[in-house]
């Protein structure tokens, strides 16, 4: 009997028998697991995440805590039904490639400050309490105490000479800390298929270290709608593992030493994260729990940070417009011109904004995973190794790799720049239909039609959302003051290549302005200031949000559009020209 398995990164499938192992599977599909052991178990280094039926003993190289959560090691792990894998737990850089501008913020009051105390000690003369005695060490009379912080006091301020730290939230003291140890904070982007996050030092403001991750949710579905899907059959507790799972795998080094976490994602991301239930995001009229979540402890959600560490999460607009939009709208200041603007988020959801500071409209595209790395066979992360720029003429191709590794894969930038170039060097028509069905560019990585078909797909997406959006308000592209592009690219996108594709509008290249991962950027914003915090909420209140599901409008675009770079091609540049 033949089972499907499907692998992602690159959404590979391939039909194997019943017993195969995993391993063997993933290298009929053209798939490294990595491993050197011959296939006895004992190297650890073909860590998967499975979902589906297969039957695997418990082994020294995956923890009790792992084996609950689905990871097994693919050499000893038989196939018994179809399944969906995730390759890339074990190994592969976790550092960001991506950059984004840092965000300016007009005060620093982080959400938890760290405030230095040299604490009198007491005497015959003077035997205040300890805790009152801390209060005017800091100035703050009217400070409280939460339990574990008032637990430890007493033996922290004797244990270091009566020189420590206090971690305040709010008018809270939530721990007391030795004065030579660092306290981080963390802020979270959580995408659909990437989870970038950064470790902030919350004296300074500085960021100490960078990671991204696919969310491993991507077992359990490639979009928001497909994972709603899997709740819906299986219950949300298997999808709140997978994404606490993703984010502490990346903060394991700072566990104790966090205590402050800012978070912005799409909706359901968010709901899925904190455990509330999706169900009535799905359906019309697509209502959530909560857009304005009340800050939360670490350790009432699961994140591996210290326990009373508060966890603001970024305000959404609605069920299919998250927190990260709201963050993008910040980090841009878009908010505050005079003149329109766009914001093109070119992730998963394809989420858009458009306005000024007297108004703002948004909407979310689905767009797919394909500039993210998934839905094309090579893709994979903007990481090192990752191709990132692409030029071909004559039938040749030359690129860049990031980190100058030896390359593994393409990132969305790379996609895009190859399909353009492909396009210009008349190698790819219109309809994406490609010579010889298939492009190499090195021995072992390629693309082929149905990536292509992908790119098609997303592009389409995303440049009809914005059509919509300005024919709202009676605008066109030339109307705009700015195009901001967010997203994983960093600096990488070239304009010019996602102009050629049809992903960008035919406006001059000055009005683009790059953001890199700016739902991050907005993340560590409001997490180091308290100003930010209000005016994400205050966006988030002033976005006015469109249905592209019941618009005929859009499906119009979006039918114009499945060209390239479009069936109106007078509308476009040719690089070149």
């Amino acid at each position: 009997m033949k089972h499907t398995i499907t692998f992602f990164p690159g959404n590979k499938t391939v039909e194997v028998e019943d017993g195969t192992t995993v391993f063997k599977a993933a290298v009929e599909a053209g798939i490294e697991t990595g491993g050197n052991c011959g296939g006895t178990g004992s190297c650890g280094r073909c860590k998967v995440i499975i979902e589906g039926n297969c039957t695997c003993g418990k082994n020294p190289q995956i923890s009790d805590e792992e084996y609950a959560q689905g990871y097994r090691l693919s050499c000893i792990t038989e196939v018994c039904g179809d399944l969906t894998v995730l390759t890339s737990v074990s190994s592969g850089s976790k550092k960001i490639a991506s950059f984004y501008d840092e965000a300016e913020i007009s005060d620093f009051s982080p959400l938890t400050f760290i405030k230095e105390a040299e604490v009198q000690r007491p005497s015959m003369e003077n035997s205040e309490a300890d805790f009152e005695r801390l209060r005017r060490a800091l100035g703050a009379d009217d400070l409280q105490s939460l339990p574990a912080a008032l637990r430890k006091l007493s033996g922290t301020l004797r244990a270091e000479e009566w020189n420590v730290k206090a971690a305040v939230s709010g008018s809270s003291l939530i721990d007391i800390i030795p004065k030579n140890k660092s306290i981080y904070g963390l802020a979270v982007d959580i995408g659909t298929t990437t989870v970038a996050l950064e470790i902030i030092d919350l004296q300074t403001g500085k960021t100490i270290e960078a990671a991204s991750d696919y969310n491993h949710q991507i077992v359990c579905g490639e979009d928001v709608v497909s994972r709603m899907m899997y709740e819906e059959e299986n219950g949300q507790e298997r999808l709140t593992e997978l994404i606490l799972d993703t984010i502490n795998g990346l903060i394991e080094p700072f566990e104790e030493e966090i205590h402050a976490v800012c978070i912005g994602g799409n909706t359901t991301m968010i709901h899925m994260l904190l455990g509330l239930e999706t169900k009535n995001i799905r359906f019309e009229p697509y209502v959530p729990v909560t857009n304005f979540p009340p800050v939360w402890r670490a350790s009432d959600i699961g994140i591996k940070a210290f326990q009373d560490a508060p966890v603001y999460i970024i305000p959404s607009c609605a069920g299919y417009v998250g927190g990260d939009i709201t963050a993008g709208v910040l980090a841009s200041k878009m908010q505050q011109s005079e003149h329109p603007s766009l914001l093109i988020d070119v992730g998963t959801n394809g989420e858009i904004a458009l306005g000024c500071r007297d108004w703002l409209l948004t909407c979310s595209t689905s767009a797919g995973p394909s500039f993210e790395g998934g839905d094309i066979s090579c893709g994979m992360r903007g990481i090192e190794g990752a191709i990132d720029c692409v030029k071909i003429k004559d039938g040749r191709a030359e690129y860049s790799v990031i980190g100058n590794a030896e390359p593994k894969g393409i990132c969305g930038s790379g996609i895009i720049d190859t399909v353009a170039q492909l396009f210009l060097d008349q190698k790819v028509d219109k309809k994406g239909r490609i010579k010889d069905g298939v492009f190499s560019l090195t021995e072992k990585i390629f693309i082929n039609e149905s990536d292509i078909e992908n790119v098609i797909r997303t592009k389409a997406a995303i440049f009809a959302g914005c059509c919509v959006l300005l024919d709202a308000v009676s605008l066109d592209f030339n109307d705009l003051e700015k195009v901001y592009i967010a997203g994983g690219f960093g600096n990488y996108l070239d304009i010019r290549n996602a102009q050629v594709i049809g992903l960008l509008p035919p406006i001059p290249y000055e009005k683009f302005k790059l953001l890199g991962n700016a739902s991050l950027s907005g993340a560590k914003s409001c997490l180091l200031s308290k100003v930010e915090r209000q005016k994400a909420e205050d966006i988030a209140h002033s976005m006015t949000y469109i249905d592209l599901s019941s618009s005929n409008s859009f499906f119009d675009q979006y039918s114009s559009a499945l060209f390239l770079p479009h069936t109106n091609e007078e509308r476009f540049y040719t690089a070149g020209k």
